[in-house]
Parts: C-alpha cells; sequence; structure tokens
C-alpha cells in the first residue's frame, strides 16, 4: 500500500475507533458490577420467621380470644360480648383473611423465585457467559490498542 493511500473502512480503520472511549465503557461497566456484587445477600432466616409470623395472624377473626380472669356472670358476659363483636366483624375479618392469604402466597411465591434465581446453574452459567465475553473484549481492545499503536499518522490535507 502506498503512503497516499487510504486503509479500507472498517474496525481497524484508527479514526473511526475511539479505543479510550470503548475502555472507558468497559471500565465503567466493571466498577457498576463490583458495586453490585458488594451488596449483602438476603438473611433467608429473617425472611422465614417473618413469613411464619406474618402466617400465624393472617387468619384474623377465625378465633375468639381468650377472656383472661373473667368468671361466673361477669365472664359470661364478657365472652357472649365478644362473640357479638366477631359475629358483626365477619364480613370484615373474611375479606382481611383473604387478602392476607393472597398476599402470603405471593410472598412465598417471590421468595421461592429469588432462591431460584439466587442458587439455580442459569446464574453461575450467565457469570460464566459474562466473564468470557468480557476476557474476548479486553483482548480485542488489546488488539486494537497493538492496532492502533502500530498504525502511522494519517496526513492532514
Amino acid at each position: 500500500m502506498s503512503a497516499d493511500a487510504k486503509p479500507a473502512p472498517g474496525i481497524l480503520t484508527p479514526p473511526r475507533l475511539d479505543v479510550a472511549a470503548v475502555a472507558a465503557l468497559v471500565r465503567d461497566e466493571l466498577r457498576r458490577r463490583a458495586r453490585l456484587d458488594d451488596r449483602p445477600a438476603p438473611n433467608w432466616l429473617r425472611v422465614e420467621a417473618d413469613l411464619e409470623a406474618a402466617e400465624e395472624s393472617a387468619p384474623v377473626g377465625v378465633t375468639a380470644l381468650e377472656v383472661a380472669h373473667a368468671h361466673g356472670l361477669r365472664g359470661l358476659l364478657v365472652r357472649l360480648m365478644v362473640k357479638c363483636v366477631f359475629r358483626l366483624a365477619r364480613p370484615i375479618t373474611r375479606r382481611q383473611r383473604l387478602f392476607n392469604a393472597s398476599v402470603l402466597n405471593c410472598l412465598y411465591a417471590f421468595k421461592a423465585r429469588v432462591r431460584r434465581l439466587e442458587d439455580g446453574p442459569a446464574v453461575a452459567d450467565r457469570v460464566a457467559r459474562l466473564e468470557a465475553l468480557l476476557a474476548e473484549q479486553a483482548a480485542r481492545i488489546r488488539q486494537l490498542e497493538q492496532a492502533l499503536a502500530g498504525a502511522r499518522p494519517l496526513k492532514a490535507g
């Protein structure tokens, strides 16, 4: 190729490729991924305990409260009043129980999905694939930098 001939346009053509910008983008992406890895893992024992506590209180209004220390006629009146209150509140508590059950089902499904994503082989496969792609990109950037270093500067005009 003569000194006046222009190189064919393509990926190795120096004016078309800003290696510094590509390298900066790769560095930024690596920093972003490193920040994501610093997040603490979920405490699954705590999540399980919270779900169990929610499950215990979900069937609101099903059983009457124990009236402590109410004996005789007074105890009978108190228990009767509690039964009346529960009977009157039944339409409200029924809807609340249905809502509580649906929320718990959603939370259990969400927990199961997160656990599958966290522990599944698909994540490891994706990470391995991304690491391989990153290594390929780094190798390609080194090749391009070497090609740019060996290229002669273009003459203006």
